[in-house]
């Protein structure tokens, strides 16, 4: 069956379970700097994408916030 927009294809991301991928890797050996550069470039680029990953990234924040145990 081909995919459509009535039957779309499968996800195809590399690792289901959200575990550590190239990119975590990737990611993670880059300075603050090399970060912000690479951010402030998204959001000229694909401003659409990077409000949507920032504004998920917000609530994503907030939501782990709430859960978090009260520090006494």
């Amino acid at each position: 069956m081909q995919a459509s927009l009535s039957h779309p294809a499968p996800p195809t991301h590399p690792d289901d379970d959200f575990g550590d991928t190239p990119y975590d890797e990737w990611l993670s050996g880059l300075t603050r700097e090399q970060l912000e550069d690479r951010l402030r470039w998204l959001s000229w680029w694909a401003p659409g994408v990077f409000t949507a990953v920032m504004d998920y990234m917000e609530l994503a924040d907030a939501l782990a916030a709430d859960a978090a145990p009260a520090v006494v």
